[in-house]
């Protein structure tokens, strides 16, 4: 029988853990939804990663039960014996949510014709994630209000409007000090402040006071906020530098 089979029904949540699988090929998305998500539901979430199709499929078949599963529409391995339909029945009755870059209604009306609960363009805000997860996890649907069919490049690099003119990343990562660009690695790759304090060797006042300023060097409010400026500027190769020569030194 597949684990798939043995899984919780839509909605009912582990009274001690919440289960996610995050699967995204791109790391700093992964980090900034599950940052996300510890908001939403603190200390219960226990996430496991995925950056491939197949990844996906071989946790849910082996790694036991999940409350919920976010997907990305377009991993590498597209095509090769794994795609959303494989992911999806091997969920079981784990609810999935579709995350992506692509609004083709096409793409959307397809996606739940395999059986997702949920799709969320990857442009949309905090508060659209929270209302779909609300709707999820009560067992009923939740899809984009796209209008009209729009595409979005998969290689869109911050989903900035053509007048925007908010500084480049290397701009404003320049204004961080060198203690505050490992702190915010650290929130990246989904430290808490503890976590973050004991590699630093300081204290988690130290860290906090480090937040503080790395919020308004960012024009931002918290770690949520923090998380998301870096999901949206992604492909940025200042900021995935930041991250891979963290991960080197830690």
């Amino acid at each position: 029988m597949r684990a798939g089979d043995l899984r919780k029904p839509v909605g009912e949540l582990s009274l001690t853990t919440t289960d996610v699988l995050v699967a995204d090929d791109h790391a700093l998305f992964r980090a900034g939804l599950i940052e996300i998500l510890r908001r939403r539901f603190g200390d219960s979430l226990r996430v496991t990663e995925a950056e491939s199709f197949a990844d996906t499929v071989a946790v849910l078949e082996h790694s036991g039960e999940f409350d919920l599963v976010f997907c990305d529409l377009d991993m590498p391995d597209l095509g090769r014996g794994r795609n959303l339909s494989s992911v999806v029945f091997a969920a079981g009755h784990a609810p999935v949510v579709v995350i992506s870059a692509s609004l083709h209604q096409s793409s959307i009306r397809g996606a739940f014709d395999l059986g997702v609960r949920g799709y969320l363009p990857k442009r949309d805000s905090l508060a659209v994630l929270d209302k779909c997860l609300d709707e999820v996890l009560a067992g009923r649907t939740c899809s984009p209000d796209v209008g009209e069919e729009v595409v979005v490049p998969r290689d869109f690099r911050d989903h900035a409007r053509p007048e925007d003119t908010s500084p480049s990343v290397p701009d404003v990562l320049a204004r961080l000090t060198n203690r505050e660009q490992r702190v915010l690695a650290g929130v990246l790759q989904g430290l808490s402040n503890k976590e973050i304090a004991r590699q630093a060797n300081v204290s988690d006042a130290t860290i906090k006071v480090h937040m503080r300023s790395i919020f308004d060097k960012l024009n931002v409010s918290n770690r949520t906020q923090a998380a998301m400026w870096a999901v949206q500027r992604m492909d940025a190769p200042a900021l995935r530098d930041l991250v891979s020569g963290s991960s080197e030194r830690s």
